[in-house]
């Protein structure tokens, strides 16, 4: 089946069932992340930066697909690090106030020499 591009829309995650489908991602500094089912009939792609991580974005991409999540294969591609990446103490609460283990994946402004 011939696909429409110009239906396409912005968007941080996409999936497919589609097959022969191609899925294509812009990630820049953030964490491109690539999604499969053990089969690969189920296939998506994500832009992982930290408004859509923090909002749930992987839970969602995840909750499209009909494998278990046991099923599921994910790959991350290279993105800009911990030390080179700079965000505030109020995102990296947001994070915290989900898990505290959150904790360890930031460089607290409040910590800074």
């Amino acid at each position: 089946a011939d696909f429409n591009f110009q239906t396409l829309h912005s968007a941080d995650a996409l999936y497919t069932k589609v097959k022969n489908q191609p899925l294509a991602i812009m990630s820049a500094d953030c964490l491109p992340i690539l999604f499969a089912s053990h089969d690969g009939h189920e296939v998506a792609a994500v832009h992982g930066g930290w408004r859509g991580l923090e909002k749930g974005i992987i839970k969602n991409t995840l909750a499209c697909f009909s494998a278990p999540s046991k099923q599921i294969y994910a790959w991350l591609g290279p993105a800009i690090g911990a030390e080179l990446f700079e965000v505030g103490d109020e995102v990296a609460s947001r994070f915290i106030a989900k898990s505290p283990l959150f904790k360890e994946a930031f460089k607290l402004q409040s910590n800074k020499k």
